[in-house]
């Protein structure tokens, strides 16, 4: 017997790739939970291409309404990919196996917000990981995951990218196991812990002009031409890095 889900999705190319996954395998969703935004690609492609599957939007899953509508679906998984909302009792109790969720961050390390940020800063790994959702914010045991290796000269927008590729290809390795309903179920071990809210990126984002930061960015700007190999450098591992650095005044 096929099995049955409810699809959480963000407004996001990696969303919209599971999506089709699930559907080339003939696994429609009973239903979809999704933000509510009125400026969005993916969602609006599914809506368009899949106009029989109901949506409900924003925070509306949690009232007592949609969760009668959710309790009596009786679906095996709530799968969630990079769905922007936490998920609160009672609903854990209408999934009959579980809910899944498709985090680009490699768990323990990065649980929550900028992963991609974190890891650089904290020198932690980062990679992407599907895991068991429990009442926790990414604390729940993992089913698979992949590391990426982090070369110096990546940035946060790099990570971000090189990640996407990541999360497809997890997904796609864990879909006959979820299919079977074989997913493994590892705990985290939580001394490795680290957990970011969104918020708390602000408090490392000033970097104070003063003597001896404002020479080093003066440098970075009289070395930042139209010709890179003129770029200021660094040696790690006996390889040599260029850098150049892209000033914006803020509006």
């Amino acid at each position: 017997m096929p099995i049955t889900i409810i699809y959480a999705m963000g407004d996001r190319e990696v969303s919209y790739f599971c999506f089709m996954k699930l559907i080339e395998k003939n696994i429609i969703p009973k239903l979809i939970l999704c933000p509510k935004t009125t400026n969005n690609t993916y969602i609006s492609k599914i809506k368009v291409e899949f106009p029989d599957i109901p949506f409900i939007e924003g925070l509306k899953f949690r009232n007592a309404e949609n969760l009668n509508i959710i309790k009596e679906l009786q679906v095996d998984y709530i799968i969630s990919i990079l769905y922007p909302y936490i998920y609160k009792k009672p609903i854990f109790d209408f999934v009959k196996i579980g809910i899944l969720n498709l985090h680009p961050a490699y768990l323990p390390y990065n649980r929550g917000w900028n992963g991609v940020s974190w890891c650089i800063i904290d020198n932690t790994p980062i990679g992407a990981t599907l895991h068991w959702i429990d009442e926790n914010i990414d604390t729940g045991n993992i089913c698979f995951q992949e590391q990426l290796k982090i070369e110096p000269y990546y940035t946060a927008d790099i990570i971000y990218k090189k990640l996407i590729d990541i999360e497809k290809e997890l997904f796609i390795k864990s879909l006959p196991y979820i299919i079977n309903k074989t997913l493994p179920n590892i705990e985290q071990k939580n001394e490795n812990a680290t957990s970011y809210k969104k918020k708390d990126l602000d408090n490392v984002r000033k970097i104070e002009y003063n003597e001896n930061n404002a020479k080093l960015i003066d440098k970075l700007r009289a070395l930042t031409t139209n010709n890179i190999n003129e770029g200021a450098y660094f040696y790690k591992n006996g390889i040599k890095y260029l850098v150049q650095v892209n000033i914006i005044e803020s509006t």
